[in-house]
């Protein structure tokens, strides 16, 4: 049984990618789907490494991209600045991930807040 620090930072990263989805036009069936599947990956692993739960936002929002580009190969979520290519997540593991611009390198937003 999960306990309150692993449900916690699972709400967490689903209501943040939640949000950046929603707000970059990207919350269809096929992402509902892609963060469904990337949270439940990322509750088995945040219950096997309880002190990783502040990475989870990061984790889960690359696990979605991935998910999403590989599934509909959609490039989601599109930069704001150049709409030829899409946002990454930045730093790769960490507890303050971001979106990034990959042209510029310059941080567009943090993960839910775009």
């Amino acid at each position: 049984m999960p306990d309150d620090s692993t449900t916690q930072a699972i709400d967490t990263a689903a209501r943040m990618l939640r949000n950046d989805l929603e707000r970059t036009c990207g919350a269809s069936p096929a992402a509902a789907v892609a963060l469904e599947t990337a949270l439940a990956g990322r509750r088995a692993w945040v219950d096997a490494w309880p002190e990783g739960a502040e990475h989870v936002p990061g984790l889960v929002a690359q696990d979605v991209q991935e998910i999403i580009h590989a599934s509909v190969d959609d490039r989601w979520p599109m930069c704001p600045e150049h709409l030829d290519h899409p946002l990454f997540i930045e730093p790769d593991l960490g507890p303050d991930a971001f979106w990034v611009c990959d042209r510029s390198g310059l941080p567009v937003a943090p993960v839910g807040g775009l």
